[in-house]
Formats: C-alpha cells, structure tokens, sequence
C-alpha cells in the first residue's frame, strides 16, 4: 500500500537515491577480519574486492588490486554478510526501503505484499530507489470471513487454482495462508500451488494440525504462539483452557507466584516431535519473537519505550496506535492482565530453542508493523531475542543471513562473505560472533555492490526521521495506509 505523500517529500528531505549514495564500482576493503557464519569463525586481515556487485577476491594484504578500486581502510572493522528480514510488512515504501539498507538489511521477505511491493521491487533492481533485495507474497489466502481487509477469500477448494494462477502472474514469489482457510482449502492450495511452481509460507491454518501442515510441504510457519500452543498443552491444562482468557490470566498469575512453572503447562515431548516432522519435511519457522516481547507491555512500559531510539522510525499516527491499542482494550485486556499474559513468553523462547536444537532451519523476522517494531532497527531486536532463546550469537547470526539463502535454494549465492557470493555486505565497528549485538555498529553497507558509508548511512537515518515526521497524523482515507498489524 503506496504512501502518496512520500514522492512528493523525498526532493524535499533529500532523501538518499542511487545517484547520491555512492560510486557501485569496484570497492576494497584493506586490512578487514572477515566474518564466516559458515564455520563460526573470523579470518584476520583479509583483502576483500568487490566487483561487479560480487564478491571478487578474499586475498592477504598482498593481493593486487586493479588501478580504479575504491580502497577503503578496514583495520579492526570486520566484514560481515547483509542481514535478512524474514517476514516483514511495509506501507511507506519510500521511507521504509532505504531505512532497511541504513541498519543492515539487504534483502526482506514481505508477507501481504500488493502492487506498491512490486513496484519498489522494480524500482529497486532498476537502479531508481535505494533498497533491499525484496522477496514477496501477494495478498494473504485466508477462509471466509477473512481476518484481515484485502485478503484472497478461498472458501471453496474448487477456487485454489484461480487465486495462484492470478498471484503468479502477477508476479508474486509464493503464497501466504492463514488462520481461517478450512482443511480443504488448504490442501487444495496445496496442490495448485505446487502445480504452478510457487510456494507456500504463512500460518499454518487453525484448523490444520502442524504436523499434516508440514507433510504437506508448507516452505515455512510464522510466529509462535496460539497454534503451536494448541498442540501442546498439557491435557489437564487443555481442559482448563475451555475458557480461554480467564484461564489464561490465572495460570499467569500462578507463574508470577512461582506456585506453577511452564514444565506444568506444556508438553515439551510433543514440541520435539513436530519439530523433528517439521526439520525431516524441510519446514523453515520465523519465531518472530521479539514482536511478542514489544506487544505485551503494560501501559508505563509502553511509554518507555517509546522513548527508546528504534520508535523514532515511525509516524504520530503509528505511535498513537501503539499507545493505545484499540484491540487490547476491546479484549479488556488491563495492565494487570497483561502482566499475567506476559508470563507466557518464556514458553515461545523454549518452542525456539527446541525447534534449533531438532534442527529446523530458524529464519530471522520481525513483523514490520505490529507494536514497536520497525524496518531496519527492529531486526537487531529480534537477532537478540534469538540469541536469548538459545540460539546463541552464532545462532541468531546465521537465522539472518545464512539460512535465508539456504531457505530460498541460493546457498553460497549470498548470505556469506564468499567468492561469488553477492555482494550484500555490512562493516562493522566490532566482532558480531562475540556478541550480536555488535551488529548495531554499522560502519558501512554494501548492497548489489552499491557503497553506502557511514556519513551516508547517518543522512539516510536522518531523512527517514524527517519523512515519517512529515507524515500527516490523519492522512485522507483515500491515501490512509492501513497501520494495524497485517501479521
């Protein structure tokens, strides 16, 4: 969904384009510790040339380098892969774009992409905007009544063949399901998905079981949370669970009390069988933690943070949102009841960590749109809630980079600082492989080649505060981007 506002804004702010924001030739990096999320390992002082938006050579200091390479002194920097934003959503694609490329994001899969998404993504390959690398669903495929406004309606199986034939020739990458899609149209977009080559990502269905989901060759499952948990309680919890929240609410405040643990409440033996269905079937997961740590916040931590730097890259209107939460409200959810809820989150850390140590391929996503999360900044978030999880820095560093291309069948193509390997890179101030978080101290981007350095990536952080500042509060409905979650 197009922002209007934001052609007319970009002259104006100066916002970055590919004729500003770098030379895309060939580019050096001298004296770098390279980091390998292949082996875990940092390979000192390496010369590392960039051509053709390619990585050329990984040499020693000797290397020879042609006349006209850009040389750029790297000493105790290190040299890291792009990161990858599994699961995003985006409605300022002016804005929001460049913000991913400012943090370190080079590539994004949008999971309820529209027209606005194609665009960009051919604005982007055609040299006219600076972005990721945008991997993209068509509207979301749910049941009738849908969840969410705009979504492909499949409430007879009979459908499944129209709804993917019109999403690929569109020019859509895969096909997003969701909550309410009945068994029979699931497997029936199923297999019309497979006919037409595309695949399938997204919620696994309500009423499908995870397991049947993952033998019917879902790509990957989103989130963690309700689904997962309706396969896993404990059946003396199940029970109880008839009335979901009010039973909820006191199992939480039992939590709080320490007179019930997560052990009382789930079965973690039924996790590690799905997990093993699931990494044996191929099935990526995107926990998408980290939206659920910013959802779940009582109304003074709201407001703090608020105040923390990654709310910044949002408009007034979003913040209201935030603030206020219309649908937290309606379920008469209260500081208190939060709290209590909250109490729960330790249980989609350990679903995590199973899924890791069973071996499903763990993708990195922040659910761009929901509650205090935001392109670019918000990525850095949930690498840490991976690596607290127990994925470890290794972990979460290659949920973001090496995986993805493993997911999307270009392993070695990108995702690595490697010989042939895209040049989608970032410089970074500190080593990541001791702690994640260094992934912050971005130095420099390179993306399809394209040099952004620091003094760039500033302007480029600064434009997209003065963009989303200049965002009316109240935009004309014609030109009001939905900004509620669209998950």
């Amino acid at each position: 969904m197009r922002c209007l506002l934001l052609p007319v804004l970009a002259p104006l702010l100066g916002l970055a384009s590919p004729a500003s924001a770098g030379d895309g030739g060939k580019i050096a990096f001298l004296n770098v510790d390279v980091v390998d999320v292949a082996s875990g390992q940092i390979i000192e002082d390496r010369t590392v040339l960039v051509e053709d938006g390619l990585v050329a050579t990984i040499g020693d200091q000797d290397t020879a380098l042609p006349p006209d390479v850009r040389r750029i002194d790297a000493t105790s920097k290190f040299l890291a892969p792009g990161l990858a934003d599994m699961h995003t959503h985006t409605w300022y694609e002016d804005v929001q774009l460049p913000l991913d490329l400012a943090f370190g994001v080079t590539t994004i899969r949008e999971m309820a992409g529209s027209q606005s998404t194609l665009d960009a993504r051919r604005k982007i390959e055609a040299g006219e905007m600076l972005g990721p690398r945008i991997i993209t669903a068509g509207p979301i495929v749910d049941g009738d009544p849908p969840i969410w406004p705009g979504s492909a309606v499949l409430a007879d199986p009979a459908n499944a063949r129209e709804i993917v034939a019109e999403q690929k020739a569109a020019g859509y990458d895969f096909i997003k399901t969701y909550d309410e899609l009945s068994p029979e149209a699931f497997a029936a977009l199923v297999e019309a998905a497979r006919e037409a080559g595309m695949p399938i990502a997204g919620h696994v269905p309500l009423a499908v079981p995870i397991a049947d989901a993952a033998k019917a060759g879902m790509k990957s499952f989103e989130h963690i949370g309700a689904k997962y948990e309706s396969e896993i309680l404990r059946p003396e919890i199940d029970r109880k669970m008839m009335n979901w929240q009010s039973e909820r609410f006191d199992l939480g405040a039992q939590l709080l009390a320490g007179t019930l643990s997560l052990d009382a409440i789930y079965d973690w033996d039924k996790v590690r069988s799905f997990a093993r269905t699931m990494a044996a079937a191929g099935v990526a997961a995107t926990p998408t933690l980290a939206v659920d740590f910013g959802f779940l916040q009582t109304a003074s931590e709201k407001e703090a943070r608020l105040q923390r730097p990654s709310s910044r890259f949002s408009s007034e209107k979003m913040r209201a949102n935030w603030r206020e939460d219309r649908w937290m409200k309606e379920l008469g959810w209260d500081d208190t009841g939060i709290t209590r809820l909250a109490a729960f989150l330790g249980g989609e850390q350990r679903i995590a960590a199973i899924l890791y140590e069973e071996g499903v391929l763990i993708l990195a996503g922040t659910d761009t749109g929901n509650p205090f999360m935001v392109h670019g900044y918000s990525i850095h978030e949930e690498l840490e809630e991976l690596r607290d999880a127990g994925l470890g820095n290794l972990g979460a560093i290659r949920a973001a980079t090496i995986n993805p291309a493993t997911f999307l069948g270009e392993e070695g193509q990108w995702g690595e600082v490697r010989l042939g390997a895209r040049a989608d890179l970032v410089l970074l101030a500190a080593n990541p492989l001791d702690d994640v978080s260094n992934y912050y101290r971005i130095d420099g981007v390179v993306a399809r080649g394209h040099w952004l350095d620091a003094s760039e990536i500033i302007r480029m952080r600064e434009d997209g505060l003065k963009a989303y500042a200049a965002i009316p509060p109240d935009p004309p409905a014609e030109e009001a981007p939905k900004e509620e979650a669209k998950d």
